[in-house]
Protein backbone atom coordinates (compact mmCIF):
# COMPACT_ATOMS: atom_id res chain seq x y z
CA UNK A 1 0.00 0.00 0.00
CA UNK A 2 2.75 2.10 0.99
CA UNK A 3 4.69 1.23 -1.98
CA UNK A 4 1.71 2.32 -4.38
CA UNK A 5 0.95 5.54 -2.55
CA UNK A 6 4.69 6.50 -3.00
CA UNK A 7 4.63 5.63 -7.35
CA UNK A 8 1.12 7.42 -7.29
CA UNK A 9 2.68 10.47 -6.11
CA UNK A 10 6.01 10.35 -7.82
CA UNK A 11 3.83 10.30 -10.92
CA UNK A 12 1.99 13.13 -9.92
CA UNK A 13 5.11 15.17 -9.65
CA UNK A 14 6.66 14.55 -12.47
CA UNK A 15 3.67 15.16 -15.14
CA UNK A 16 3.24 18.30 -12.69
CA UNK A 17 6.71 19.20 -13.44
CA UNK A 18 5.91 18.08 -17.37
CA UNK A 19 3.39 20.57 -17.33
CA UNK A 20 5.22 23.58 -15.97
CA UNK A 21 8.19 23.07 -18.71
CA UNK A 22 5.81 22.39 -21.34
CA UNK A 23 3.86 25.55 -20.31
CA UNK A 24 7.14 27.45 -20.14
CA UNK A 25 7.99 26.26 -23.23
CA UNK A 26 4.99 27.24 -24.87
CA UNK A 27 4.94 30.81 -23.23
CA UNK A 28 8.62 31.14 -24.66
CA UNK A 29 7.85 30.40 -28.20
CA UNK A 30 5.20 32.83 -28.30
CA UNK A 31 7.16 35.42 -27.40
CA UNK A 32 8.62 36.17 -30.81
CA UNK A 33 7.56 38.37 -34.09
CA UNK A 34 8.36 38.48 -37.64
CA UNK A 35 11.34 40.32 -39.60
CA UNK A 36 10.69 41.01 -43.36
CA UNK A 37 14.51 41.83 -44.96
CA UNK A 38 14.60 42.91 -48.47
CA UNK A 39 17.25 44.77 -50.28
CA UNK A 40 18.09 46.92 -53.22
CA UNK A 41 19.94 45.02 -55.22
CA UNK A 42 18.26 41.80 -54.13
CA UNK A 43 19.93 38.53 -53.17
CA UNK A 44 22.13 39.87 -50.61
CA UNK A 45 23.45 37.97 -47.56
CA UNK A 46 21.16 38.29 -44.04
CA UNK A 47 23.20 37.75 -40.52
CA UNK A 48 21.05 37.73 -37.18
CA UNK A 49 23.10 38.36 -34.40
CA UNK A 50 26.19 36.60 -36.40
CA UNK A 51 23.80 34.01 -37.81
CA UNK A 52 23.58 33.30 -41.46
CA UNK A 53 19.75 33.52 -42.50
CA UNK A 54 19.16 33.50 -45.83
CA UNK A 55 19.40 36.28 -48.72
CA UNK A 56 17.01 38.73 -49.78
CA UNK A 57 14.17 38.79 -49.52
CA UNK A 58 14.02 36.58 -46.07
CA UNK A 59 10.80 36.76 -43.45
CA UNK A 60 12.06 34.97 -40.30
CA UNK A 61 10.38 34.33 -37.37
CA UNK A 62 12.62 35.57 -34.37
CA UNK A 63 11.96 36.28 -30.83
CA UNK A 64 10.84 39.66 -29.77
CA UNK A 65 14.02 41.09 -29.17
CA UNK A 66 16.59 43.42 -29.94
CA UNK A 67 19.38 41.81 -32.84
CA UNK A 68 21.60 42.81 -35.29
CA UNK A 69 21.51 42.72 -38.37
CA UNK A 70 24.21 42.40 -40.95
CA UNK A 71 23.40 42.34 -45.17
CA UNK A 72 26.32 41.73 -47.48
CA UNK A 73 27.25 41.60 -50.68
CA UNK A 74 29.80 41.59 -52.72
CA UNK A 75 30.93 44.76 -54.67
CA UNK A 76 28.23 47.02 -51.86
CA UNK A 77 29.44 48.21 -48.56
CA UNK A 78 28.18 46.21 -45.65
CA UNK A 79 25.11 47.15 -43.62
CA UNK A 80 24.87 47.20 -40.19
CA UNK A 81 22.29 48.01 -37.54
CA UNK A 82 20.21 46.84 -34.59
CA UNK A 83 16.85 46.62 -34.65
CA UNK A 84 13.89 46.01 -31.97
CA UNK A 85 11.28 43.17 -32.70
CA UNK A 86 8.13 43.06 -30.79
CA UNK A 87 5.74 40.45 -30.63
CA UNK A 88 3.14 39.04 -32.99
CA UNK A 89 4.09 42.47 -34.93
CA UNK A 90 6.19 42.48 -38.63
CA UNK A 91 9.06 44.53 -38.85
CA UNK A 92 9.45 45.38 -42.57
CA UNK A 93 13.48 46.49 -43.42
CA UNK A 94 14.41 47.68 -47.29
CA UNK A 95 17.93 47.89 -47.15
CA UNK A 96 19.53 50.41 -50.12
CA UNK A 97 22.66 48.71 -50.58
CA UNK A 98 25.78 51.09 -52.03
CA UNK A 99 28.63 50.50 -54.13
CA UNK A 100 31.81 50.07 -52.94
CA UNK A 101 34.07 52.63 -54.97
CA UNK A 102 36.24 51.71 -57.81
CA UNK A 103 39.68 53.04 -57.73
CA UNK A 104 40.99 55.05 -60.58
CA UNK A 105 42.45 52.89 -63.99
CA UNK A 106 45.78 52.29 -63.75
CA UNK A 107 46.35 53.36 -59.84
CA UNK A 108 46.46 50.26 -56.89
CA UNK A 109 43.17 50.46 -54.61
CA UNK A 110 45.22 51.29 -51.57
CA UNK A 111 47.06 54.11 -53.67
CA UNK A 112 43.86 56.02 -54.34
CA UNK A 113 41.13 56.65 -51.90
CA UNK A 114 37.63 58.48 -52.76
CA UNK A 115 36.27 60.41 -49.96
CA UNK A 116 32.76 62.40 -50.72
CA UNK A 117 34.13 62.74 -54.60
CA UNK A 118 37.61 64.20 -53.69
CA UNK A 119 40.14 62.16 -54.38
CA UNK A 120 42.89 61.86 -52.13
CA UNK A 121 46.42 60.23 -52.96
CA UNK A 122 48.67 58.30 -50.54
CA UNK A 123 52.08 57.34 -52.78
CA UNK A 124 53.46 54.41 -51.31
CA UNK A 125 57.38 54.89 -50.22
CA UNK A 126 58.64 52.04 -52.57
CA UNK A 127 56.75 53.47 -55.40
CA UNK A 128 58.79 52.91 -58.62
CA UNK A 129 59.04 56.66 -60.21
CA UNK A 130 56.66 57.48 -63.07
CA UNK A 131 57.87 59.17 -66.61
CA UNK A 132 56.56 62.79 -67.89
CA UNK A 133 56.97 62.89 -71.70
CA UNK A 134 55.97 66.51 -72.16
CA UNK A 135 56.12 68.03 -76.10
CA UNK A 136 54.75 71.37 -76.98
CA UNK A 137 54.19 73.60 -80.10
CA UNK A 138 55.75 75.74 -80.61
CA UNK A 139 59.01 73.51 -79.27
CA UNK A 140 61.91 74.85 -76.45
CA UNK A 141 59.62 75.95 -74.02
CA UNK A 142 61.08 75.96 -70.17
CA UNK A 143 58.96 73.61 -67.90
CA UNK A 144 58.11 73.74 -64.13
CA UNK A 145 56.84 71.30 -61.74
CA UNK A 146 55.60 73.16 -58.71
CA UNK A 147 58.08 75.86 -59.37
CA UNK A 148 61.30 73.75 -59.54
CA UNK A 149 62.44 74.71 -63.42
CA UNK A 150 63.15 71.39 -65.54
CA UNK A 151 67.04 72.30 -67.25
CA UNK A 152 66.04 70.90 -70.58
CA UNK A 153 63.65 72.85 -72.76
CA UNK A 154 60.47 70.99 -74.58
CA UNK A 155 60.65 68.76 -75.79
CA UNK A 156 61.38 66.48 -72.93
CA UNK A 157 61.07 63.52 -71.10
CA UNK A 158 61.76 63.11 -67.30
CA UNK A 159 61.26 60.61 -64.13
CA UNK A 160 59.34 61.82 -60.87
CA UNK A 161 58.14 60.32 -58.26
CA UNK A 162 54.64 59.40 -58.01
CA UNK A 163 51.67 62.17 -57.17
CA UNK A 164 50.34 65.25 -58.38
CA UNK A 165 52.14 68.32 -59.53
CA UNK A 166 51.40 71.72 -60.90
CA UNK A 167 52.76 72.00 -64.48
CA UNK A 168 53.70 75.25 -65.75
CA UNK A 169 55.26 76.28 -69.56
CA UNK A 170 57.11 79.67 -69.99
CA UNK A 171 58.39 81.37 -73.25
CA UNK A 172 61.59 82.93 -73.82
CA UNK A 173 59.88 85.96 -71.44
CA UNK A 174 59.27 83.97 -68.66
CA UNK A 175 55.90 84.51 -69.32
CA UNK A 176 53.46 81.49 -68.26
CA UNK A 177 51.27 80.43 -71.47
CA UNK A 178 50.07 77.03 -70.15
CA UNK A 179 49.20 75.75 -66.82
CA UNK A 180 47.86 72.67 -65.56
CA UNK A 181 47.61 70.04 -62.69
CA UNK A 182 49.01 66.23 -63.58
CA UNK A 183 48.80 63.31 -61.73
CA UNK A 184 52.11 60.57 -62.20
CA UNK A 185 51.28 56.55 -61.48
CA UNK A 186 53.92 54.76 -60.49
CA UNK A 187 55.40 53.21 -63.27
CA UNK A 188 53.63 54.83 -65.70
CA UNK A 189 54.41 57.24 -68.76
CA UNK A 190 52.13 60.53 -68.84
CA UNK A 191 52.39 61.84 -72.40
CA UNK A 192 51.56 65.65 -72.95
CA UNK A 193 51.39 66.73 -76.44
CA UNK A 194 50.53 70.22 -75.82
CA UNK A 195 49.54 73.14 -78.47
CA UNK A 196 50.15 76.76 -77.10
CA UNK A 197 47.45 79.20 -77.92
CA UNK A 198 48.28 83.06 -78.28
CA UNK A 199 46.79 83.71 -74.69
CA UNK A 200 47.96 82.23 -71.72
CA UNK A 201 46.20 78.22 -71.17
CA UNK A 202 44.39 77.51 -67.96
CA UNK A 203 44.06 73.69 -68.31
CA UNK A 204 40.95 72.81 -66.08
CA UNK A 205 40.39 69.24 -67.14
CA UNK A 206 40.38 66.12 -64.68
CA UNK A 207 43.88 65.01 -64.33
CA UNK A 208 42.92 61.64 -62.85
CA UNK A 209 41.28 60.84 -66.22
Amino acid sequence: MARNLRRYCLFIVAFFLVSVFSALAAAQSSQTGILNIDSSPSGAVVYVNGKKRGTTPVLLEVQAQTHEIVVQQDGYETYRQKIAVKKDKVLRTKVSLKKKPEPTDGAAQNDIEVKNDIHVYTPKEESEPGTIFLATTPESLTAYINGFKISKLTPVAFDIRPGIYELQLKNKNNEVVYQKTIFVRSGKTLSLDIVIQKKRTIDYTDPWK
